[in-house]
């Protein structure tokens, strides 16, 4: 038994990195390709993009891991009974749950691994993500600043000034352009600075003595100045990027919490209230999945591996598309929001105990046969 379990802990942990690593470099891809504006436009550093997807893969992994865990699961045991392994342990005596034991106990592995992420990873990589975000734009903002030339970092927003002070960033003999949906304004200013609230996610031009020019199509007038601030709401600076309030699929377990007992709105709640069984139905999947799939690996032995991947895809697509369904269904009210992110695992659990009732049953029909001779089994 040590033996069969140090086998199988090398081939389905070997085959459960790869498949994770895999799925969740082809993800990452296409979010960069979903972001290459954002990319683009700040000019940002390699380094700065791999510790954005750093923030960004734990939101990737609550699904990932349960489609790697069957996989792997499904192809280790497809080989062994392909090659002959499995039928080659059950004449020595072994039953079948010998070969249960390792795979539902690793798969329970990555249930806890799954929770951990899910309540922790998910959102602290979401805050982390948006904290960077911000840096990267104070960071390249900062660096922009250089006299005599237009810059345009700000959307609706053209500046321009002849001097700075560098050990302070104040910029000095300001010319501003400010569009907004009523009107356009030309702003002068003898100086004045650019600062960040990340709290707020909220960038404010600082300007003092000088003029407001407002040209609107109906009259032109002048305001003069001591001090004004133009408050820049940092959410709509990035292409592809919802940096707005926080969502439930963002929070912490204690804020969705919250978001149930205290929010007024009932489709927020009703999505809080999903959002947290998604977080440990999700999980659980790994089990359900791996329960679901073993009975195939044990008969399909013909199959080729490249087919066995397309098998096994198919089920996920299968459980994911059920996810999707009843997940609208959760949305719009039309089952319980408590009940819908459990349903998929409720479906292929009831599949799972019918396939083995139904494999327990052909065993007993095969051995009735091979005892009363009726069936012939070549040596």
């Amino acid at each position: 038994m040590t033996i069969l379990n140090r086998y199988l802990a090398k081939e389905i942990g070997l085959g459960f990195f790869i498949c994770l690593f895999s799925f969740l470099i082809f993800l990452l891809i296409g979010k960069l390709l979903h972001l290459k504006d954002f990319f683009l436009g700040q000019n940002i550093s390699l380094k700065d993009i791999g510790e954005l997807f750093l923030y960004l893969a734990p939101s990737f992994l609550i699904i990932l891991v349960p489609a790697s865990c069957m996989i792997s699961v499904f192809l280790v045991f497809l080989k062994m009974s392909s090659e002959r392994e499995l039928l080659a342990l059950k004449t020595s005596g072994m039953s079948y749950k010998h070969f249960f034991f390792f795979p539902l106990g690793f798969s329970f592995l990555c249930v806890l691994f799954s929770l951990y992420t899910s309540f922790f990873l998910i959102p602290k990589g979401i805050e982390m993500f948006r904290e960077k975000c911000i840096s990267i734009l104070q960071s390249k903002t900062q660096i922009s600043l250089q006299p005599g030339i237009f810059i345009s970092n700000f959307p609706g927003i053209t500046i321009y000034f002849k001097d700075i002070d560098r050990a302070n960033n104040i910029m000095k003999n300001i010319f501003i352009v400010y569009k907004d949906s009523k009107d356009n304004r030309v702003i002068l200013s003898s100086k004045g600075k650019i600062q960040f609230n990340k709290n707020d996610n909220l960038a404010i031009i600082d300007l003092s003595d000088g003029n407001i020019y407002n040209l609107s199509q109906k009259e032109c007038y002048i305001i003069k100045f001591n001090s004004y601030k133009i408050g820049i709401d940092l959410k709509n600076m990035f292409y592809g990027i919802k940096l707005d309030n926080k969502k439930p699929k963002e929070m912490y377990f204690s804020e969705i919490k919250n978001t149930i007992k205290n929010s007024k709105d009932s489709k927020i709640i009703r999505v809080a209230k999903m959002e947290l069984q998604r977080r440990i139905a999700l999980p659980f999947s790994c089990l359900i999945l791996v329960f679901f799939t073993l009975p195939f690996a044990f008969n399909l032995s013909g199959i080729k591996q490249q087919f066995g991947v397309i098998f096994c895809l198919l089920f996920f697509i299968i459980y994911y598309s059920l996810y999707l369904l009843f997940y609208s269904f959760g949305e719009t009210g039309k089952i319980s929001p408590n009940l819908s992110m459990w349903m998929p695992n409720i479906i292929f659990l009831i599949l799972s105990i019918l396939n083995y009732q139904v494999n327990l049953v052909d065993s007993k029909l095969y051995y009735w046969l091979q005892n009363r001779k009726f069936l012939r089994v070549d040596s």
